[in-house]
């Protein structure tokens, strides 16, 4: 289970749904002081759930402060640990308490509110329905019995556990299978839940929560006899971007006794909203101090229904900006100006769309190949390279490009000239000794092709001058002694292209922002698989996307990848190359620290490609 550290150093624990996958929706549980187990999937909807264990609940000791008021910063560390910009929250009955206390305490980190059956007697000034809805239930015996015991109130601190059971009817619209499985389900904590309450809200929170720009979904059940319905929906109205929909024929718990209904309701408001957060992230830690045209548009799209609209009718993966923005250049589109750039996506949304399910952010940056030379040049040569996601081969030629690292000499001669910063690292004075190279890729690009190298360009951010000459005399190079490119799945096709490499040759299969394309089932069979291939492993990917536990805090709050060799990250790396800070042992320690399995017996290593 998933770990992260809490504001006073506690060891707290989260679920994740969908490891690795886009941005996730954190989902605060109710009670209070409720094993999050009761969750479920939340009626299944569709997006990553991260459920922290809140203090005292779950796998989460009780420690510390564990107030409503008190874990709005755990929720901000879990936000750090997520490497999140902004976060999207979901919180349930008690939870969104702690969700409007973690949106007033830091309002400029949410990006979005969901707020699932709230008690809001506290925020709004408007009669509650709640005796009328007790009163339509009269002549259910059942319903009774649970409220008279909800009354009287639990007998002790150890007959919580109990008389949440025993009052648990109360909260659903109807008492059937379905509810009694849930209900029975729930396991409640007294400490936890005293804890949880042991503060007062602020006397001016209705008034702070007007602060909240974010847009807010406020759901609410028709015949919720815990909450009424009619506070909660006023309680919409609270926030600048507030709306309120009611699920019928559901009491506190919507998603399990409304499955269907509930998701109709929230599953497309969470995916704008996560597609949105997305955008939002990618301009300010990718391309903000990178491309003011991209930030500006990242912004824009963000705020734009319409866009945001057209964006989730695509699965998930094909989202992403880059792959947007590519697209539009691909065809022509303007990307300078926001209105234009938006007209031309809204006219011409069928053909950018076809595109955008036919293709993937095939972003060959040659210049992420000095991020791999330090670690290349260390391991024992010659070297048989193999690249997984190898797009047009470009990474596959670390010998034959030049290198700069700070004001160093250079490396090497010709083009394209690779500059990079390097922090924390003694860089290398020699280029590797590559015998055989071969890249494997669901489409691969061929250099040859006109038709391929215009959609490496159009990849190429708007402002990137120096990288597209770099892609261009990268070109040349390859066009010069053509990649072998294996059209093929890392799954199924990798074993026989290691099978191929010439014995005496350390095998490296090496993947640069490759996985967090692959959905996380078949990312962890990968990672078993390559780890049983005698092989040396490099990778390059977003925070994130591998499993590596304790990594030091990056250079700054802009989004980078890590370079791991067989597993053991070392460095945090730039997206495009630019530069890279090791944090790791020293190139040459960690090559020899760990050997590959038994490969195939050493002979001398043919010459060639």
């Amino acid at each position: 289970m998933p770990t992260y550290t809490g504001a006073d150093g506690a060891h707290l624990h989260f679920d994740d749904t969908q490891p690795g996958s886009a941005e996730p929706v954190i989902v605060l549980a109710g009670g209070a002081a409720l094993d999050p187990g009761y969750l479920g999937d939340l009626g299944g909807l569709s997006v990553r759930l991260i459920i922290p264990h809140l203090r005292g609940t779950g796998s989460s000791p009780l420690s510390g402060d564990a107030s409503f008021w008190g874990q709005a910063s755990d929720v901000e560390a879990l936000r750090v640990r997520l490497g999140l910009q902004r976060v999207v929250l979901l919180g349930h009955s008690a939870g969104t308490r702690l969700a409007l206390a973690y949106a007033v305490q830091y309002p400029d980190r949410v990006s979005a509110l969901v707020l699932v059956t709230p008690p809001a007697w506290h925020l709004v000034d408007v009669p509650e329905d709640m005796p009328g809805l007790i009163a339509a239930r009269a002549g259910d015996d059942v319903f009774a019995a649970a409220l008279a015991h909800r009354e009287a109130g639990p007998r002790s601190p150890e007959d919580f556990q109990d008389w949440t059971l025993r009052t648990a009817p109360v909260a659903y619209a109807a008492w059937g299978p379905a509810e009694q499985a849930h209900a029975a389900g729930m396991i409640a904590n007294y400490p936890a839940n005293r804890a949880y309450f042991s503060v007062d809200a602020p006397d001016d929170w209705a008034t702070r929560l007007a602060a909240v720009t974010a847009p807010v979904l406020v759901v609410a059940g028709a015949h919720d006899c815990s909450t009424g319905a009619a506070q909660p929906v006023a309680l919409a109205d609270l926030f600048p971007h507030g709306e309120a929909v009611t699920i019928d024929k559901s009491g506190h718990f919507p998603w399990v006794e409304q499955p269907a209904s509930f998701r109709a309701a929230v599953d497309p408001w969470l995916q704008r909203a996560v597609t949105a957060s997305w955008y939002w992230d990618f301009g300010v830690r990718q391309a903000r101090g990178e491309s003011p045209t991209y930030e500006r548009l990242s912004y824009a799209v963000a705020a734009d229904p319409t866009v945001l609209d057209l964006l989730t009718s695509l699965p998930e993966p094909k989202r992403q900006p880059n792959l947007l923005y590519g697209v539009v250049r691909l065809l022509g589109g303007p990307v300078d100006e926001v209105a234009e750039f938006r007209d031309f996506v809204v006219t011409h949304w069928d053909k950018i769309a076809a595109e955008m399910r036919t293709r993937a952010t095939q972003t060959n940056e040659a210049g992420r190949t000095a991020l791999l030379l330090p670690l290349l040049a260390a391991l024992p040569q010659p070297i048989a390279l193999i690249e997984v996601g190898a797009s047009a081969g470009l990474n596959l030629y670390p010998d034959r490009y030049a290198y700069q690292y700070n004001d160093e000499p250079v490396i090497g001669a010709g083009a394209p000239l690779l500059t990079c910063a390097a922090t924390g690292l003694t860089p290398p004075t020699t280029r590797p000794d590559v015998v055989w190279r071969a890249g494997l890729d669901l489409n691969p690009l061929d250099v040859t092709d006109p038709a391929d190298v215009a959609w490496l360009d159009a990849l190429i951010w708007p402002e990137h001058a120096d990288r597209r000459a770099r892609l261009h005399a990268a070109v040349e190079v390859a066009r010069a002694d053509p990649p072998h490119l294996t059209r093929g799945d890392l799954l199924t096709d990798l074993p026989a292209l290691v099978s191929q490499a010439p014995a005496g040759a350390t095998v490296v299969v090496l993947h640069s922002a490759v996985l967090y394309q692959v959905p996380q089932p078949a990312r962890d069979r990968f990672l078993a698989l390559v780890r049983s291939l005698p092989v040396r492993w490099i990778s390059i990917e977003s925070t994130g996307t591998l499993p590596f536990d304790d990594l030091p805090a990056g250079p700054d709050n802009l989004a980078y990848n890590v370079l791991a060799l067989d597993g053991h990250a070392v460095a945090w790396t730039h997206g495009h190359g630019r530069a890279l800070t090791w944090f790791g042992p020293a190139p040459e320690v960690i090559a020899a620290a760990a050997a590959p399995p038994a490969g195939p017996p050493a002979a001398p290593a043919p010459r060639g490609r």
